[in-house]
């Protein structure tokens, strides 16, 4: 995989890239348009943040707070999950792996909305008068 940025010289090529196979690959971008080339410098910088998103932050947030979330409820008497128990720790790990997985899933989602936001606003200036 290249670390050089893929040039994108036109609106049109830049809509292209609104699919998600049309992305394969694409780790970073350039907007060089003929018209203002500084213009769109913070819309470049949201679309390439996108592109390399995993959504790892968010899913690492929702651990914690489920970390937390269990701490706390550790201290209610009588305690939900008895950390002495053998089924206890099971269903902890379950619980996080599955805060982990909506966490990831969530991150993702909102970076591909942010990344087809952005092209969208770009894509959409040149049709306005």
């Amino acid at each position: 995989m290249s670390t050089e940025p893929k040039i994108i010289r036109t609106r049109a090529e830049l809509r292209a890239l609104r699919p998600r196979q049309a992305r394969r690959g694409i780790r970073r971008i350039a907007l060089e348009f003929p018209d203002d080339p500084n213009r769109h410098r913070k819309a470049e910088d949201t679309i390439n943040h996108s592109l390399r998103a995993c959504g790892c932050e968010t899913a690492a947030a929702f651990v914690a707070v489920g970390l937390l979330g269990i701490a706390v409820s550790l201290l209610h008497d009588p305690a939900p999950l008895d950390v002495a128990s053998v089924w206890a720790w099971p269903r902890i790990f379950v619980l996080l792996a599955l805060l982990a997985l909506a966490g990831k899933t969530l991150g993702l989602v909102i970076a591909e909305w942010r990344l087809r936001t952005a092209i969208d606003r770009i894509g959409q200036e040149e049709t306005r008068p």
